[in-house]
């Protein structure tokens, strides 16, 4: 695992200069404190710090083929690199090291771009191919590892990070306020778009060829679930996941360093600690996470349950509300994305805590979004087969004749059968303003300092549910959400917060086989009974402890509601409503006021404040440009 950069001048002539790629390895020194390397061929330079995983005394980067015609600089792990590198050795291709880099450079020479259909794992790289002078970027298929581009008067940059690409000095940063809109309308930003203008992430299972200035996009993978559905049963599916769970798990262990697991004591962690210990003799490192406060759930008990089952060694860390606060900076340091994650701050002390221990930890991530996890899937479920009893009248009708004084449950299926799925994804009911919007038009329209669309803020769904014409409104939650939510929130998190601490995270359960036989599988096979991820549940129970099968999901809760209304109210008010108030240049301050004082009163608001609190202190961190730009 390691942190990647890249010049492409758009002058032929022009020299790249070194020192504009040492800064911007710099900048990345987290990601690889391993070493660093810099290359530069005219007006073509790449840049690479590394994290040594696998063969820990070769492979620094950027590497090359024999003759130094084709360059590389990559992030990530390429799970099947044994099997490329047999497979090019017959074709008579030569390697210099162990590493799994190796075979990108051979496999270019190779298959060129068809190489992106062969290799498996996540990762983010750039290959220079010298002989016509172009560079491919790509970024896996799910978004596991993230990769961003600058597109300039001078050129295009490339890192792994967004502060890599401002310590280039390239250019100075300006912010996309309709990005912002688009953040304060979901709670992060999906697509292409980030916060800084002209700055831009490729997409998962996208590729960028840059030559002679131009940039050609190309898509050489997407999540297709109207392929054809699992012939099988319901024993069938468990026995064929069965088999390619176990596969994924040992190839996400090949590694020459320690390597831990990230144990919430949930189904998903759980059953990626019982298939590890199925391949490794040892007892395995474990950490979990516990949280400071009367009434707070505390996750440790299932997860010691599940580390005395499998024997391994459990490692335990509190978060305390001033250490919550405090840490917010770092936060957004670390994770630059605008994105609403407050249990990222659990994985980032998690991940603190590993890095004493281990170099390398797998999670159950994925698990939910593969198999129908989220309590949102089974009602949606409900409310689609009662609008398709009821019919698009009936349904509006039965929501008028609904009573108001009913429980949350009854209000959300009261206000859901309304309206279809697609505009129902804009404003599921969890809370007043929504899962997805956290700031709908009627709320703050008035109250916005700046020009806004929802349009344009909503724009990108509407081909997303065209993509997704045809499938059951299962099958389309899980595309929209697999192709957003879960590449530009939770893996931006699982990245950021675990790369900090030099710690590589693998993801077996987002192994792009696992996913796509998930896509394939009925709405049956996950929600069955009204219990979520059914045939992933039915493999775990030949293995988990019953108390761990049968819990409610939680996933590393922070209790930041009732600390918002109490330990940090006061800070909350200094940050957003004083006078060096950022967040204010955008939302009027009476607005925010009033947006506190209904969570005090009892309203579930913490997401909203979060995200200002959020949107202020990155304003702070990435529109100051003498602390982000080189000198």
């Amino acid at each position: 695992m390691c942190g990647i950069c890249g010049i492409v001048l758009h002058e032929g002539e022009a020299s790249v200069d070194p020192q504009r790629l040492r800064w911007m390895n710099d900048a990345m020194r987290h990601r690889g404190p391993d070493g660093d390397g810099v290359f530069v061929d005219g007006s073509v330079g790449l840049g690479h710090r590394r994290l040594t995983i696998i063969d820990l005394h070769g492979g620094s980067q950027p590497l090359s083929n024999e003759d130094e015609s084709v360059w590389v600089t990559f992030n990530g792990e390429i799970y099947n690199h044994e099997d490329l590198r047999s497979r090019l050795e017959r074709s008579g291709h030569h390697f210099g090291c162990n590493a799994d880099t190796e075979v990108l450079v051979h496999g270019y020479e190779e298959w060129n771009s068809e190489l992106l259909g062969k290799i498996e794992g996540m990762f983010g790289f750039g290959i220079y191919d010298k002989r016509n002078r172009s560079v491919l970027l790509a970024r896996d298929r799910l978004g596991i590892k993230p990769l961003y581009y600058h597109v300039g008067e001078y050129g295009i940059s490339f890192a792994s990070e967004i502060k890599a690409l401002l310590a280039s000095g390239m250019f100075q940063p300006e912010l996309e306020t309709r990005a912002i809109h688009r953040f304060l309308t979901f709670g992060y930003l999906p697509g292409r778009e980030t916060p800084l203008k002209n700055v831009f992430k490729i997409l998962p299972g996208e590729s960028l060829l840059i030559h002679e200035g131009n940039v050609t996009r190309n898509r050489y993978w997407e999540l297709d679930f109207h392929a054809s559905r699992f012939p099988g049963d319901f024993e069938d599916a468990v026995s064929e996941l069965e088999t390619g769970f176990s596969e994924a798990i040992r190839s996400h262990l090949r590694s020459d360093v320690p390597l831990g697991v990230l144990l919430s004591g949930g189904l998903d962690s759980s059953a990626v600690l019982a298939e590890a210990r199925q391949h490794v003799s040892n007892p395995m490192e474990c950490f979990t996470v516990g949280f400071e406060g009367a009434g707070v759930p505390d996750e440790r008990p299932y997860a010691q349950i599940a580390a005395d089952e499998f024997d391994a060694n459990l490692h335990q860390i509190t978060v305390r509300p001033s250490e919550f606060f405090t840490f917010l900076p770092k936060y957004v340091h670390w994770m630059e994305e605008l994105v609403c994650e407050p249990p990222a701050i659990s994985l980032f002390a998690l991940s603190s805590l590993a890095s004493e221990h281990v170099k390398v930890v797998l999670s159950g991530e994925g698990g939910d979004e593969c198999f129908a996890g989220y309590s949102n899937y089974r009602r949606e479920l409900m409310i689609e087969r009662i609008r398709g009893r009821l019919g698009e009248l009936g349904s509006r009708a039965a929501s008028r004749l609904m009573p108001g004084f009913l429980g949350r449950q009854a209000r959300m299926l009261r206000d859901g059968i309304r309206e279809p799925l697609s505009a129902r994804y804009l404003s599921r009911t969890t809370n007043r303003s929504g899962l997805f919007c956290f700031f709908k038009p009627e709320d703050f329209t008035a109250a916005y300092r700046r020009e806004c669309s929802i349009e344009w803020s909503t724009s990108f769904l509407g081909d997303l549910w065209r993509k997704a014409s045809g499938l059951s409104p299962l099958q389309a939650m899980l595309y929209v959400d697999t192709s957003t939510w879960l590449p530009d929130d939770l893996l931006v998190k699982a990245d950021k917060m675990t790369m900090a601490n030099s710690i590589e995270l693998r993801v077996p359960l987002l192994d792009h086989k696992i996913v796509e036989f998930a896509a394939t599988l009925p709405d049956e096979m996950k929600i069955h009974n009204g219990d979520s991820k059914a045939v992933f549940r039915a493999l775990a129970k030949q293995t988990l402890p019953k108390k761990i099968v049968a819990r409610r999901k939680a996933g590393f809760p922070i209790p930041y509601a009732e600390w918002f209304r109490t330990d940090l109210l006061q800070d909350v008010k200094t940050l957003l409503l004083g006078k060096d108030s950022r967040v204010q240049q955008i939302i009027n301050p009476d607005a925010i006021a009033r947006l506190i004082e209904s969570h005090v009163r009892g309203e579930s608001r913490e997401k909203e404040i979060f995200c200002l609190i959020i949107l202020d202190i990155w304003m702070r961190e990435f529109l100051d440009q003498e602390s982000n730009q080189a000198t």
